[in-house]
């Protein structure tokens, strides 16, 4: 499964260095971020293997969560708006990334927009 939320600008697009300060001041020393020129975004990469905190009944392994071995979320910078974005996150990285994705609509978004749509616009694929 993966999550997109939108964090549609405000009245001024930040740069690609003020968009790639943000993810490096959130997680400070709890990750590395790295911009990837060929897939034109950042990628925060976590330590650490996967986790959950409960895998559903005896124990079952979730099917909507195959199994990764890294921890990370990416984002990328569109005309008007940014995309933090998890694949196959765990609860500890889908609760990072919602974070972030919440500070940057204070940092660069519509607030007041942002507000009316529930922060952000979010899109699951499953």
């Amino acid at each position: 499964m993966s999550t997109d939320r939108f964090v549609p600008f405000g009245l001024v697009r930040p740069t690609r260095e003020q968009v790639g300060e943000a993810p490096r001041r959130f997680i400070g020393p709890l990750g590395e971020v790295e911009w990837h020129e060929g897939a034109h975004r950042f990628v925060a990469t976590l330590p650490g293997e996967p986790t959950r905190a409960w895998d559903g009944p005896l124990d079952v392994p979730d099917a909507r969560f195959p199994s990764v071995d890294s921890r990370w979320f990416e984002v990328f910078i569109h005309e008007d708006s940014l995309d933090v974005i998890t694949r196959r996150g765990d609860d500890a990285t889908e609760a990072l990334a919602y974070g972030f994705a919440k500070q940057c609509v204070y940092a660069f978004g519509n607030v007041a927009g942002a507000v009316a749509e529930g922060w952000f616009r979010e899109k699951t694929d499953q």
